[in-house]
């Protein structure tokens, strides 16, 4: 590698940055408010009805709690703004009809050849066996809508994501 020709304090604010792209969110400053986020997550966004964070929230998508010290801040925008159509294992989204013309929403928790366990919306647990695993249909695209924020809400949206970790510094 050929030497820069800069100043110190510019390689160092460039190795910083550089360490930066492979760091936790929660290593990473955020500008943004972290209670405007918090809203968003959990009224104007929804994004607290599919997923939970310390046990407040849905069950159709993972629990946010730790996502700042298990991803990246670019992986956290790009989830956000360009949802995979393939769902995260373990919430393979699924529709199940529990009784005539009711159905509900949820995720497969558990499946084999012989039963399902499909976790509903509200929190419910669905074991369906043999013949009964007729009922679930399975869906085509994860349950994860693309967000449409502004830039100053999705810069906040990440500040609140980004400050949640199990372990120290979490708002």
């Amino acid at each position: 590698m050929p030497p820069f020709a800069l100043p110190d304090d510019q390689v160092w604010e460039l190795a910083a940055f550089v360490r930066s792209l492979n760091a936790p969110a929660s290593a990473v400053p955020v500008e943004g408010d972290v209670a405007a986020g918090e809203a968003i997550f959990f009224g104007k966004e929804g994004c607290s009805g599919c997923h939970s964070i310390m046990g407040r929230g849905g069950n159709l998508g993972p629990d946010l709690s730790n996502i700042g010290a298990t991803r990246r801040l670019g992986e956290i925008r790009e989830a956000i703004v360009n949802p995979k159509a393939e769902a995260t294992p373990g919430y393979r989204p699924v529709v199940i009809e529990v009784a005539k013309g009711e159905r509900l929403r949820g995720v497969a928790r558990h499946e084999s050849s012989w039963s399902l366990q499909v976790l509903d919306e509200k929190g419910n647990l669905h074991l369906l066996h043999g013949p009964e695993m007729q009922k679930a249909q399975f869906q085509s695209r994860s349950w994860m809508p693309a967000a449409h924020l502004t830039e100053q809400e999705m810069q906040n949206l990440l500040a609140y994501l980004s400050r949640r970790t199990l372990r120290g510094g979490a708002n």
